[in-house]
């Protein structure tokens, strides 16, 4: 808010600002079906009587406002259990929170899962495509459930980083071709980044790299 001491996330300048953009982050929380909380840190973010105005009439909206399933083509999907495999401040895992301020900007509806909602089918049957951002530990019943996931309706997936190479046991390459289709190896020197069609694509035969 334009209250706010710091400008590390952003900063309006006015109550006029701010205002506007709680207003539009309320019109997602709609469309997506959302919970909303308020919390100002104790330094006085939102410590004004015209600001909990705001928020009571959202409340009172929101209490009156029939909603519709949320059913976006896009799904970003993020793992709560790989982390506890990884130290903290992990180097790998740095794309997953800078990639997140541009995934609003790709100008296409997108929904926010987690593996674990995957796994158990709970991704809309209208979504075509999946970004795994951090799916570095995936045991043998994830794998299954993935593939059949994939599966139905022909979903495309993009991995991140070394999908799979956790199993819950150890650490191995193989796994991640058992979970990606794509042959893995481990190497210590630095290699560029190369990629052969496994099938053609409009303009692009079948084994172009």
């Amino acid at each position: 808010t334009h209250l706010a001491p710091f400008n590390h996330f952003g900063k309006t300048k006015s109550m006029q600002e701010t205002k506007a953009v709680y207003t539009r982050l309320f019109a997602q929380i709609l469309q997506r079906g959302i919970g909303r909380w308020w919390f100002d840190f104790g330094s006085g973010y939102m410590a004004q009587p015209e600001l909990f105005e705001l928020f009571e009439a959202m409340r009172k909206i929101r209490e009156g406002f029939e909603l519709v399933p949320f059913r976006p083509e896009v799904a970003i999907v993020f793992d709560d259990e790989s982390p506890l495999y990884m130290r903290c401040s992990n180097e790998v895992s740095i794309h997953s929170s800078k990639m997140s301020h541009d995934f609003g900007k790709m100008g296409t509806p997108f929904g926010r899962y987690l593996l674990s909602d995957v796994c158990a089918g709970k991704v809309p049957a209208e979504t075509k495509i999946l970004f795994f951002l951090n799916a570095y530990k995936i045991d043998e019943q994830q794998r299954e459930a993935l593939h059949k996931a994939l599966a139905d309706g022909g979903k495309t997936a993009v991995w991140f980083y070394a999908p799979g190479y956790v199993d819950g046991e150890r650490a191995d390459v193989a796994s991640i071709q058992r979970v990606t289709g794509v042959k893995v190896e481990r190497t210590l020197a630095a290699v560029p980044a190369t990629f052969s069609l496994n099938q053609a694509l409009p303009g692009l035969p079948k084994g172009h790299e």
